[in-house]
């Protein structure tokens, strides 16, 4: 796919992740159903195919499992990236996001400029997507957004100047998708040097009863050396900037 391409599909992707938002919000997300044609949705259309899921209630981590390996396999830049951004949508409503947020976080993952997109011109003059600023439920649900996480370029963990510590400005859906992906007992010796601020963040991304086992770990492994403990953060390092380089988190 080239970039004319991805433009095109972007468009009509998020055009579309819009308006399933809104109706998912005002009835419900088993009203989606009327949306999806079962007998054609398969894994090359992720929005439906995630979609299918959502409906059926299946819950939203195994739901990110499952479209993150169908995205793993695609080798080509932009067809990821569309695929990626198709994940997040499903995600997303599935969670009940605000259309004019989904459209900003969506939109955060391409160079796309915003206010000269397609999308952004259509939903700016919708009376169901008014991006109005000084709305008072706009503000409180995009603040808790960017208070959950911070969407910063993802070049701040490529170019290393990312430090374990500053795993508290991930949001909550990208820690757990690391978590996945890391070894318990790296994760055991990386919390001993970590900050306050970075265990409670990490805890809070966990079960109470994976969280109390992290602990008893912990405790389990007495003093830790600095070296091992700064190994073990530099291996979830790596284990990040892969996943972002890949696009799985941002």
């Amino acid at each position: 796919m080239n970039r004319n391409g991805f433009v095109e599909q972007y468009d009509a992707l998020v055009k579309r992740s819009l308006e399933l938002a809104e109706k998912a919000r005002r009835e419900g997300l088993l009203m989606l159903e009327g949306d999806l044609d079962r007998e054609k949705i398969n894994e090359r259309t992720i929005l439906d195919y995630g979609l299918k899921f959502v409906v059926d209630g299946t819950d939203p981590q195994i739901i990110e499992r499952i479209l993150g390996n169908i995205i793993a396999q695609e080798k080509d830049e932009y067809t990821r990236l569309c695929k990626t951004i198709q994940k997040e949508a499903v995600l997303m409503i599935q969670q009940g996001f605000n259309p004019q947020i989904l459209y900003f976080i969506l939109n955060s993952l391409t160079d796309i400029p915003l206010k000269e997109d397609k999308i952004y011109a259509a939903i700016s003059g919708s009376d169901s997507y008014s991006l109005d600023p000084d709305d008072a439920d706009y503000q409180e649900e995009f603040v808790d957004i960017i208070e959950d996480g911070d969407f910063e370029p993802a070049e701040t963990v490529v170019n290393g100047s990312f430090v374990f510590n500053d795993i508290v400005r991930l949001h909550n859906r990208a820690i757990q998708k690391i978590l996945r992906e890391t070894d318990s007992v790296d994760l055991s010796l990386a919390l001993k040097a970590a900050n306050e601020e970075a265990r409670g963040k990490i805890f809070k991304n966990i079960s109470k009863r994976a969280g109390a086992m992290l602990k008893e770990e912990m405790e389990y492994m007495g003093p830790a050396r600095r070296n091992d403990a700064e190994q073990a953060q530099h291996k979830i390092i790596s284990t990040i900037r892969n996943l972002v380089e890949a696009g799985e988190i941002y």
